[in-house]
């Protein structure tokens, strides 16, 4: 299986939970995506996936997430 999910706020509570799920099922292009690039980063040392900052408030959202790669 080879599939690219994003998942916003992917090293939260839910996300989090989520983002593990994924990874532990094969998805292998699982991005974590929220505020802070350093929470990102350390949980995809933890748990997989590849990390990514993003501002959800932020008029280019949509851009943002395309660019996600």
């Amino acid at each position: 299986m080879n599939s690219r999910i994003l998942i916003i706020g992917g090293y939260g509570v839910f996300g989090g939970k989520l983002a593990r799920a994924l990874v532990k099922s094969g998805y292998t292009d699982v991005i974590v995506a929220g505020r802070s690039l350093t929470a990102a980063e350390a949980f995809c040392r933890e748990a997989g996936g590849t990390p990514r900052a993003l501002d959800t408030g932020a008029a280019d959202l949509a851009a943002q997430g395309a660019t996600c790669r």
